[in-house]
């Protein structure tokens, strides 16, 4: 690779939408930032949307949206939720805008149609392309499979013959490099690729940013919450992040004076109401609050005035929601999921973590903690020492932009 050509990275991404923030687009935000602090050229695509805010993507980073379309047909209702949740959406222009970049290396956030179709593009240039696995791909087939089936009943697929055009059944073994972010997708990976291609990576939080925060600057704007003890769920409403437990266990806790805070878009079609009903259900719903979408700057000052985070996912693939919480010196009670088991080793006291989803367990562990204010703020201190040590984006970035030229010279050799 020549040093006097700035070498160029094209991401490619199966969803951007600014109103529905969410982890991956935290992560793609931060990489893409310092990349080009960093010399690179960055490219990032995602699907053509009613919205055309850039989200806090670095002036230097270039957006592209190309078309997309959902291949199915069938239920209307079905069909409106796959599209807000990009399933497996498909695009015929996707090859050639990514070609048109000349790019040294093609990263993709997705798998499937799209990450083929930017697959082929890179091919065009005969450029090298890196994979990330930002959720359960490997690991639990089990509940991919039923989530697949639940968000797909009622529908017929017609895109199979453009998944074959594109190559997606065998994208991961083309791909130079496969990144996952927990150990269990990297052994869910190693049954099928060569332990050599796969790559165990770390997120990365902005720890300045996120340890500074004000709360009065949140509170300012939501009034009602002053002088509450704020319980905070982090994440996109849907299945996956199992925001109902949330709920059941803080209705079963004892905790005074105390309100349920979620921050986060509806991206599954009527979960925002079924969290209403299950608060009514459950007697709280006076005490539950939704925010809707969060902007990444006011986060921040939304973790200062939380006094504990709760995160009930049922699949993570590293749980970015939790360690944002600690960047913030925030404890936080969360599902032992693939993601977060490593990230819970590294942490004394493992009362912060629950097995399974029985709403009295998590009732019972709330109430103990939140009453413990040493162990509240032993928690807290402790995940932000972590973060400060081992996850920033800087030391991510480094890593990442490593494994960029390993997998460039190699493809030139």
């Amino acid at each position: 690779m020549k040093e006097s050509i700035r070498p160029r990275v094209s991401h490619v991404l199966r969803k951007y939408v600014a109103s529905e923030w969410g982890g991956v687009e935290s992560h793609i935000s931060a990489v893409t930032d310092m990349q080009s602090q960093r010399g690179w050229q960055v490219d990032v695509f995602a699907p053509r949307c009613q919205e055309h805010e850039r989200g806090p993507l670095a002036p230097a980073v270039h957006l592209h949206r190309y078309h997309s379309f959902l291949p199915f047909v069938g239920n209307a209702n079905k069909r409106k939720e796959a599209i807000a949740h990009a399933g497996n959406i498909a695009s015929l222009d996707l090859p050639l805008r990514v070609a048109a970049k000349r790019p040294s290396i093609v990263h993709l956030h997705t798998s499937r149609r799209i990450g083929g179709a930017a697959a082929l593009g890179a091919s065009l240039r005969k450029s090298p392309y890196v994979v990330s696995l930002h959720g359960p791909v490997a690991s639990d087939q089990t509940w991919m499979k039923a989530e697949t089936k639940e968000r797909y009943q009622g529908l017929l697929d017609l895109g199979k013959p453009l998944g074959l055009l594109f190559g997606a059944r065998d994208l991961l073994h083309r791909a130079a490099r496969v990144i996952c972010f927990n150990d269990d997708e990297y052994a869910g990976l190693a049954a099928f690729l060569p332990e050599a291609k796969i790559v165990r990576m770390s997120h990365g939080v902005d720890i300045d940013a996120l340890s500074t925060g004000e709360g009065r600057v949140f509170l300012k704007e939501h009034p009602h919450l002053i002088g509450k003890l704020i319980v905070l769920c982090v994440g996109r409403l849907c299945r996956q992040k199992n925001q109902v437990l949330a709920v059941e266990a803080f209705a079963r806790a004892d905790l005074a004076n105390a309100v349920l805070v979620f921050a986060g878009a509806e991206t599954d079609a009527g979960y925002a109401q079924t969290i209403r009903r299950t608060a009514s259900e459950e007697g709280c719903a006076d005490k539950v609050v939704l925010l809707g979408n969060v902007a990444p700057q006011t986060m921040p000052a939304l973790l200062a005035a939380a006094s504990f985070v709760i995160v009930p996912s049922s699949q993570e693939a590293f749980g970015l929601t939790a360690i944002e919480a600690w960047a913030a010196g925030r404890p936080a009670l969360c599902a032992r999921t693939a993601g977060l088991t490593p990230l819970a080793a590294k942490l004394n006291d493992q009362r912060f973590f629950v097995v399974g989803s029985d709403p009295n367990e998590w009732a019972a562990r709330l109430s103990t903690l939140v009453r413990s204010g040493d162990a509240m703020r032993a928690a807290g201190e402790e995940g932000q020492a972590l973060v400060r040590g081992h996850l920033s984006w800087a030391s991510r970035v480094d890593e990442l932009l490593t494994l960029y030229r390993d997998v460039i010279e190699e493809h030139a050799a």
